[in-house]
């Protein structure tokens, strides 16, 4: 209230002012606007902030390359596995089954299943490196 009184005295100095009290509740309103949108801005971007939200999501073609190689090099060892051991790591892996719903299923041991998928580990991270 006490900004609208100070605006209208500062407008009374060049004008003529027929409703004082009508002018302060309308300087009152219109104040409180535009402190409710300056609240509701934005907040600044900064440079590195509008850099980081221009950036591309995708990997670079040396990345994507990379792990395109790399896929293509699991998939060729992964077809080399047993056919036994290969369904097992992928019933782990995919179906996120444990040692021991694979061993009842196949009908095996957990030791056994536990077996597979340390062999199938080794010679995947043989092949393929890390």
């Amino acid at each position: 209230m006490q900004a609208a009184y100070v605006k209208l005295e500062e407008f009374q100095v060049v004008n003529e002012v027929q409703n004082p009290s009508g002018f302060l509740v309308r300087a009152a309103v219109n104040m409180a606007r535009d402190q409710h949108r300056r609240a509701n801005l934005a907040p600044t971007v900064t440079s590195e902030a509008l850099l980081l939200s221009l950036r591309d999501g995708e990997p670079l073609q040396d990345e994507a390359l990379h792990a395109r190689q790399r896929l293509h090099q699991l998939k060729a060892a992964f077809a080399r596995l047993s056919p036994r051991t290969r369904r097992i790591v992928l019933m782990h892996r995919i179906e996120k089954l444990k040692y021991r719903e694979i061993s009842e299923i196949l009908g095996i041991s957990p030791s056994a299943v536990e077996k597979h998928i340390a062999k199938a580990t080794l010679f995947l991270m043989d092949r393929i490196g890390d």
